[in-house]
């Protein structure tokens, strides 16, 4: 990815041809992590593996992406300078929401968008269980002992 985006920077868009294909492991990446992510639940729902506690998971992504993220742009806004940051819309940005408001897109820390994705991801991933009430258990096992994973 650091490849990829220097020859972006250096020769513009669309750069070599050769490093067209780089830009590959961006959804690469995704699709690991949201297997990585889902793997909790899906053994849980085979009934080999405890549910996750939501409140905890929650907790464990809020804690992994907001602190850095916040003094990340909290510094580069000062200085170098990042255009919006401190104005009346300060909550879009450090909310990671800016990629959801046309306007406040291409402001700030413009590398937030992956992040914005990963933590659209992380909601979405729990938003059917806590609408369930699957926290408080009402989820049950997938097939019977036999075709269960171990």
């Amino acid at each position: 990815m650091l490849l990829y985006h220097v020859v972006l920077i250096e020769e513009g868009p669309p750069g070599p041809a050769l490093l067209l294909g780089l830009s590959a492991g961006v959804p690469v990446f995704f699709v690991i992590s949201g297997f990585l992510l889902y793997r909790p639940f899906v053994a849980s729902r085979l009934g080999v593996a405890p549910q996750p506690q939501l409140r905890r998971y929650t907790r464990r992504r809020v804690l992994r992406i907001f602190p850095a993220y916040w003094v990340a742009l909290t510094v580069l806004a000062i200085y170098p300078g990042l255009p919006g940051v401190f104005t009346d819309r300060w909550w879009v940005f450090y909310g990671l929401v800016q990629n959801y408001s046309p306007s406040e897109q291409f402001h700030g820390l413009l590398q937030a968008w992956s992040l914005s994705v990963e933590f659209t991801f992380y909601i979405l991933l729990i938003a059917p269980r806590s609408s369930r009430g699957a926290s408080r258990g009402a989820e049950r096992p997938v097939g019977n002992a036999s075709s269960r994973v171990r």
